[in-house]
């Protein structure tokens, strides 16, 4: 890992404070389970979520805004700034590729005017259509 890379997932980690690390199960466990959601399924985001960002997806909360995960880092450098931003793209762009295909599947493509939050991005992941 490089420098940048080091202070890209430091500044990404710093967006969730001092919040306790639950892990995917625990968040699953604290969150889903009652839910219904499909346990394979979340766990599936969750490793995307943890590839693409190199975050541990036991930081998220249901009501996290996803701007707090795909946000760029803010820099006064200009190098860095074209990095970061064309980094967040690029997680970005595979996060909604891969939803799009999923949600083609389930048939709820176009059914979410908006996914703001984890849960949104969850429950759409998911199958799951707004409330």
């Amino acid at each position: 890992m490089n420098g940048t890379d080091t202070y890209l997932k430091d500044a990404l980690r710093a967006r969730f404070g001092d919040r306790e690390d639950i892990g995917k199960q625990g968040l699953y466990d604290r969150y889903y389970a009652s839910t219904g959601v499909p346990k394979e399924a979340l766990l599936e985001l969750l490793d995307l979520i943890e590839f693409e960002y190199d975050l541990s997806p036991g930081l998220l909360r249901p009501e996290d805004k996803l701007e707090k995960l795909v946000e760029p880092i803010p820099t006064k450098n200009p190098w860095r700034w074209l990095v970061y931003r064309t980094s967040a793209g690029d997680r970005q762009s595979e996060l909604s590729y891969r939803l799009s295909k999923r949600m083609r599947q389930y048939g709820t493509l176009g059914a979410w005017p908006q996914i703001e939050t984890v849960d949104d991005l969850i429950r759409a992941w998911c199958g799951r259509r707004p409330n």
